[in-house]
């Protein structure tokens, strides 16, 4: 049985990263938007473990660098390494709410200051530092704050669809009667 759910969480998270790719791809892109693929990366990392995350992350890096222009391979590094700092500085037990906008904002980070980097190997532009960070913390904090509503949203579903705690009915004590007379 263990089995079916690895297996539907894995295509669960295939689903989801396909969706924020096609989404990633047909919406068009400024600074105000979020970035949907290190959405879908920052949720697989939450919902693994410590190897499978640097694995999901990895793979949404190669989605990213599947369907950009540029060298093949940088934004998977630079997301593997993110994913990994995260996921061995915070292990799985003690995630708590500041996690999940953290890793969204610094993978969505990541992809204009690589990009940035690579055209500067390159030698085809020089890189302007106040043009490289307004567009990168503008959409690091959209993506921040698009994953901080997705938090709040699960916690607020997944408290109202858990089974409550007791099913024995309360028990009621003789306290006021005894604090009135």
């Amino acid at each position: 049985m263990e089995w079916l759910r690895f297996g539907s969480r894995t295509a669960g998270l295939l689903a989801a990263l396909y969706a924020a790719t096609v989404v990633e791809l047909s919406w068009p892109a400024n600074d105000f938007t979020p970035s949907w693929i290190a959405l879908a990366v920052t949720f697989a990392i939450a919902v693994n473990r410590t190897s499978a995350s640097v694995a999901w992350a990895a793979v949404g890096g190669f989605v990213i660098d599947a369907t950009a222009r540029g060298p093949f391979g940088a934004v998977l590094m630079a997301y593997g390494f993110v994913a990994g700092f995260f996921v061995t500085l915070v292990p799985a037990g003690r995630r708590t709410w500041w996690f999940t906008p953290t890793v969204a904002f610094t993978l969505a980070t990541v992809l204009p200051v690589v990009q940035a980097l690579i055209a500067h190997w390159d030698g085809g532009s020089l890189v302007e530092p106040a043009l490289l960070w307004k567009p990168a913390l503008l959409r690091g904090c959209t993506t921040a704050f698009a994953a901080t509503v997705c938090v709040m949203l699960y916690c607020v579903t997944h408290r109202l669809l858990s089974p409550s705690v007791s099913s024995q009915p309360l028990q009621l004590s003789n306290r006021w009667t005894m604090l009135t007379e």
